[in-house]
């Protein structure tokens, strides 16, 4: 198992972005939380959501040799051979 260390901010900023995703904050709301724009705001979910996209595609990788296909279908494409 692998330990992450996270300092408040980073800890702060994750939550607000997952909250956002959810819906349970509004981008306006976020902006004043973690100091940025609302462009920003977007960016960062953005890279969130694809980074736990390609995380949760690792984590069901049934075998090594297949990281690739399960990569590109976390991330939405079609396996390079069908």
């Amino acid at each position: 198992m692998t330990v992450i260390t996270i300092s408040r901010n980073e800890l702060m900023r994750l939550r607000v972005l997952i909250d956002v995703g959810d819906g349970r904050l509004s981008v306006e709301d976020a902006t004043g939380l973690i100091g940025v724009g609302r462009r920003q705001i977007y960016r960062l979910l953005d890279a969130f959501l694809r980074r736990l996209r390609i995380a949760v595609a690792v984590d069901f990788a049934p075998e090594p040799h297949r990281l690739e296909d399960a990569v590109r279908r976390g991330l939405g494409l079609r396996p390079r051979h069908p």
